[in-house]
């Protein structure tokens, strides 16, 4: 139970969310559940302030080019904002959709678990 975990806990948790709850995109209304932040963020300290005002700044074409040669492709402007947020998310969203190609219409049961035979 997520409630009796202690800031000592080994349970692998998305640095995405870990991200989330240091206040790399902002702070809900009245902060997070102080016990909650505590779990996630492991002794952590969360950030102070607006999220992007301490953000050494960003050479775009230096990172266009860097992630060109991750994704093995030319890189969108949305590419290169979405690497600068998270690039290892990123980079291995692009080299899923270099595999698998374009998955966003598929419904959600096939994509996690294959379709059932018959289905077409």
């Amino acid at each position: 139970d997520f409630e009796k975990l202690g800031p000592d806990h080994q349970l692998p948790i998305p640095n995405s969310v870990v991200d989330m709850f240091e206040g790399s995109l902002g702070v809900p209304e009245g902060g997070w559940p102080e016990h909650v932040q505590a779990v996630v963020l492991r002794g952590k300290q969360p950030r102070e302030g607006r999220p992007g005002a301490n953000l050494p700044p960003v050479n775009f074409a230096e990172v266009k080019q860097k992630v060109e040669t991750a994704i093995e492709r030319e890189a969108s402007h949305a590419d290169v904002l979405s690497y600068v947020m998270y690039p290892e998310v990123f980079v291995k969203f692009a080299k899923a959709q270099q595999v698998y190609g374009d998955v966003e219409a598929l419904p959600t049961v096939p994509f996690f678990y294959g379709m059932e035979k018959g289905e077409e």
